[in-house]
């Protein structure tokens, strides 16, 4: 950590734990939020906002079920 601040002094340092919640936040994507996956995987350019609709319903206990399909997702 010295070495670092000795080359940048401005430098922020971030706790492993935080990258690390990033991190498996970010890996999780697939299963937490499917519908919105599938829409951003493969695009061209993430800076673009893909409009969509995640609005859900419940269709058991513990069962959801996306109102809006769209269009091209699986």
């Amino acid at each position: 950590m010295k070495e670092i601040l000795a080359k940048d002094p401005h430098a922020r340092l971030q706790p492993p734990s935080t990258t690390d919640h990033a991190e498996y936040e970010a890996s999780r994507w697939p299963k937490f939020l499917p519908q919105l996956y599938q829409l951003w995987k493969g695009h061209p350019d993430p800076s673009q906002n893909v409009v969509c609709d995640l609005t859900v319903h419940k269709t058991g206990e513990e069962q959801w079920e996306y109102c809006c399909p769209h269009k091209g997702l699986k």
